[in-house]
């Protein structure tokens, strides 16, 4: 139970705090109280206070702690504690900044972050000095659950203006009973830890962050600065600290604090988009047409290997000279697949054409019962009759398959004939079916369609088939390699057009999202370049493509793309709650502390003006500029 003392300061915290409802229901208590001293002879002092004697005041009813009276008087501290917080602590707050502000002012340190928490901290001192604290301890638990509530408010930089009446609350709550202080205590470790959390990760942000393994911050900020359009990361990016990046992508909405943060966003975006540029420009590529490069790798694989079958002719020719084409050989095992083959003839076309050209140059001779026999023929017959296998032979497995089985028992049939320049001629004609015929991509390149003149693989189609389909195996990437940089200038520009390709391919697809920076450029999308990169990188073509110093670089710049374009999960807001909320207080306030105008208007600018050089410092901080 209360005494008449305690129900008559509730009154009058009522009455100031403008709750007449409350008000109205103390001034009854009080009313009746009074009548019943008139009529009843005094009673001891401690007889006043119900919790020591077994006096009552009238009209209130015995309760479980609280009662409601106390409830009424709680109500009534904690509304005065929360207006004066808004009138008279604003005004005390008011003052002591402006003390405060000069002094920072004159000793040239104004504009800094340690200016600004030395402001901060006189201005809070200001702000307890006026405001009411609450004699009860119902009062003081009301207070207490108030600055609870509003405690998460104080984390937002947004509504720094507003934190007068928020800390007010919360100081006077501290003095709260101490049944309950360690509410409060946990609030503030729990502001305090989140404060840390700017200077060091906790293991709880590294793993929203996916549990990445933990790379110098320095050595991030180097790689990115050693690019060939070097990037200046943040000190968020570069650390990839969890709080930090929240403070830079929230800071970054506000429309005027967050344009340099936006600006170097949109730089590094452009920078990103930039050394793809230099990279293309490093390999030494020209076109950027498709059909245009497919022709000159087109161009450079013939003409190698007319050159090569040149060479080819040059040296038969010198072996034939020497007579070493008239040595007499005979295709037993030859003839014999032929004879075992005849069922399989149906459906493997090669196996007709090649058993009539045999007859022709008069390697077998076929009996009436369809039997084949060997003879004797020349080298020179037998290179032919190996050259018109390749020429009736087409891309239909069960052929090309025959059409293997058969070369090799003609190789195997003359292997050690002749003499020196048929061997050469020989060994010459090895490495061009090596080069040419025994890779796929290659003969592709090099071949047409069954009955057309179309090519195999279409002008458009060659970087698609030649590096970037994930069917295209290494070795013949690896081959095609080989092939063009030793064709002359042509074939190796036409490598380096290639390179060129499969750089814009990439640069292409991960600026292929309509999303714009501020600037207007398209944003790189670090989900697909990883996913390209990584393709390249897990089937060997990275560095086929680029050697060892480029596929590092093009790695590097996967992993700057990774640091300046995405977050660990959680770190930027998207529901604006901070906003809303700050949108709210500025009503309540407004609207209901009875501030006039003038002075809540000089304060918002006041204390907007100390928010925002702090906030300035921090971002200068973040870009590395201070």
């Amino acid at each position: 139970m209360a005494t008449l003392q305690q129900l008559q300061q509730a009154y009058d915290g009522a009455v100031r705090a403008g709750d007449m409802d409350a008000a109205r229901k103390l001034k009854v208590v009080i009313d009746r109280e009074l009548t019943r001293r008139e009529d009843t002879p005094a009673i001891a002092a401690t007889e006043q206070i119900p919790d020591i004697g077994s006096a009552q005041v009238p009209g209130t009813q015995p309760q479980i702690d609280p009662s409601t009276s106390e409830k009424l008087i709680g109500v009534g501290e904690a509304g005065l504690t929360a207006a004066t917080g808004m009138t008279t602590g604003t005004l005390g707050m008011l003052g002591a900044t402006l003390k405060a502000l000069a002094e920072q002012i004159l000793a040239g340190k104004f504009g800094t972050i340690e200016s600004a928490d030395v402001v901060e901290q006189q201005a809070l001192e200001g702000l307890e000095k006026f405001t009411y604290v609450p004699r009860t301890d119902v009062g003081k638990q009301y207070v207490k659950n108030v600055g609870e509530t509003l405690g998460p408010l104080q984390a937002l930089p947004i509504t720094a203006e507003l934190q007068a009446p928020v800390k007010a609350v919360q100081a006077v709550g501290q003095q709260a009973p101490a049944r309950t202080s360690n509410l409060v205590q946990r609030l503030n470790e729990t502001i305090v830890r989140s404060r840390q959390d700017k200077q060091q990760p906790s293991p709880l942000a590294r793993e929203a962050a996916g549990a990445a393994p933990v790379v110098d911050e320095a050595l991030r900020r180097q790689q990115a600065e050693n690019l060939p359009a070097p990037i200046k990361l943040t000190k968020g990016q570069a650390a990839r600290d969890y709080a930090q990046l929240r403070f830079e992508r929230e800071i970054a909405k506000d429309p005027e604090l967050g344009e340099p943060i936006r600006r170097r966003l949109a730089e590094q975006n452009l920078q990103l988009q930039q050394n793809f540029d230099a990279f293309i420009d490093m390999v030494g590529a020209e076109l950027t047409d498709l059909r245009d490069i497919g022709e000159t790798i087109n161009k450079s694989i013939r003409a190698r290997a007319a050159k090569d079958k040149a060479k080819i002719r040059q040296l038969y020719k010198k072996a034939e000279k020497a007579g070493e084409l008239e040595v007499p050989v005979v295709l037993s095992d030859f003839a014999q697949h032929l004879q075992e083959s005849a069922p399989e003839a149906e459906v493997a076309n090669v196996l007709k054409a090649v058993k009539k050209k045999a007859l022709q140059l008069g390697a077998i001779d076929e009996g009436p019962n369809g039997e084949l026999t060997p003879k004797p023929i020349s080298l020179k017959n037998a290179e032919l009759l190996r050259r018109s296998i390749n020429a009736v032979t087409d891309r239909e497995p069960t052929n090309v398959r025959q059409a293997s089985i058969m070369k090799k028992l003609i190789d195997e049939a003359t292997e050690g004939k002749g003499g020196e320049a048929y061997r050469a001629a020989r060994g010459a004609r090895a490495r061009y079916a090596r080069d040419y015929e025994n890779i796929g991509l290659i003969a592709n390149l090099l071949g047409t369609k069954r009955g057309s003149t179309d090519r195999q693989i279409a002008l458009e189609e060659v970087v698609r088939k030649a590096v970037l389909a994930p069917t295209t195996p290494a070795e013949s990437t690896r081959q095609l390699r080989r092939i063009l940089q030793t064709a002359g200038d042509d074939g190796k520009q036409a490598w380096k057009e290639l390179q060129g390709a499969v750089l814009r391919h990439i640069q292409d697809q991960i600026t292929s999202n309509v999303q714009v920076d501020q600037a207007g450029n398209r944003v790189v999308s670090p989900a697909r370049l990883d996913r390209l990169i990584s393709q390249l990188d897990r089937s060997g073509k990275l560095e086929l493509l680029y050697g060892k110093k480029g596929a590092e670089q093009l790695r590097t710049i996967r992993d700057v793309a990774i640091d300046v374009l995405t977050t660990p999960p959680g770190v930027v807001n998207t529901s604006n709650t901070a906003s809303v909320l700050a949108g709210l207080m500025d009503i309540a306030i407004s609207g209901t502390a009875g501030v006039p105008a003038p002075v809540m208007t000089s304060f918002r600018l006041l204390t907007k003006s100390i928010r925002d050089a702090k906030l300035r410092a921090k971002v200068k901080q973040a870009l590395g500029d201070q």
